[in-house]
């Protein structure tokens, strides 16, 4: 009796891995923030037929190919540009009666354009204390689509100079 609790002891070691499968049970508490997972046990290597080991790794594979990769440039500039403030200065009216008109704006997203193979930044305005006004903002906080403007990155760089130099 004894030696076959042993085996079936031995037997259930080897079908349970720790940390082996990437399912997990995610716990994660909204009201406190905390971040709590749960690794699932999996069945051995060892104890699985040659066909489920060569799904298993098809299925990996698949994946692998379909997770995104960063681009290196966008990193870069977002890196770069997301967050920058800068003013432009624009000439409103004709002739005598013409008056610069300054506008400050911030960054928040650089995107590549492939029809016209051109990086832009989408910005917002933002007020004389460098905050983006309420007038701006849904109420859950987010920009609203209508209050965005692009702005090519080749034009923002003397503009972003300017705010900083200020």
């Amino acid at each position: 009796m004894v030696a076959s609790v042993a085996h079936l002891t031995e037997l259930v070691g080897k079908m349970i891995e720790d940390g082996t499968v990437d399912t997990a049970i995610d716990l994660t508490s909204e009201d406190s923030g905390m971040v709590v997972s749960r690794k699932l046990h999996a069945v051995s290597g060892s104890l699985c037929s040659s066909v489920v080991a060569e799904r298993d790794a098809r299925t990996a594979a698949e994946a692998a190919a379909l997770e995104q990769k960063d681009d290196d440039e966008l990193v870069e500039l977002d890196g770069k540009y997301v967050g920058k403030k800068f003013t432009t200065l624009t000439l409103v009216g004709r002739g005598a009666n013409k008056v610069k008109l300054e506008e400050s704006f911030v960054v928040l997203k650089i995107y590549w354009e492939e029809k016209r193979k051109v990086w832009f930044a989408d910005c917002v305005e933002i007020d004389d204390e460098g905050e983006i006004p309420a007038a701006s903002k849904t109420p859950g906080g987010v920009v609203r689509g209508k209050e965005i403007i692009p702005f090519t990155l080749e034009e923002m760089e003397k503009d972003i100079a300017r705010y900083e130099g200020t």
